[in-house]
């Protein structure tokens, strides 16, 4: 992705067409993500990961936090280019890259916390190009979606989005933490 933003930025003038493709992408970067969350289920692993050193908790939150940490470098990487290209300020361009990938995270981890199979990727992959369109379709519909008109609902758009995604991921540690098991407790 900051790849194909690089060479966006080299050969297109930057204009909210731009952005709202690199916001569009952006969610496909949280589906990496959530492919990890659900690595430990689609392989049936959980089991022995909750029986080791170190419980599925732990392992979760770890590859939660790097994979976490890549994506915000990412987004730091991109917003730092797109920055010295556009007009918008470094928050509001973030708050238009950023929204799409909360409600791509909500989506993805509500599914997650409802539904436990080894197809639910397929359904987080789903809810990633709904909001990839939708982001894109919106853009194209609204011309004037990324004006002063339009920023209060984009940033109470992110807030709630923050809140909600927030409030799922609580609810993932939750399960999470009642699946703790070792074979310390059996004996």
């Amino acid at each position: 992705m900051f790849i194909g933003t690089l060479t966006g930025i080299y050969y297109y003038e930057v204009s909210a067409s731009v952005i709202w493709v690199v916001s569009s992408v952006f969610p496909f970067i949280s589906l990496v993500s959530m492919s990890e969350i659900l690595r430990s289920t689609t392989y049936n692993m959980d089991e022995l990961e909750m029986s080791c050193k170190h419980n599925f908790l732990e392992i979760s939150l770890i590859r939660l936090e790097i994979l976490g940490i890549a994506n915000f470098a990412v987004l730091i990487s991109i917003l730092i280019l797109l920055m010295g290209k556009t007009d918008f300020g470094f928050f509001r361009l973030g708050i238009y890259l950023i929204t799409p990938y909360l409600l791509n995270c909500y989506g993805s981890i509500f599914v997650i916390n409802r539904l436990k199979s080894r197809e639910t990727i397929y359904v987080c992959g789903v809810v990633t190009a709904a909001v990839s369109v939708l982001n894109a379709l919106s853009a194209i519909q609204i011309n004037d979606i990324y004006t002063d008109k339009y920023c209060s609902f984009w940033i109470a758009a992110f807030i709630i989005l923050a809140v909600l995604s927030c409030k799922e991921i609580m609810e993932l540690i939750r399960k999470m933490e009642e699946l703790k098991w070792n074979s310390s407790l059996t004996a």
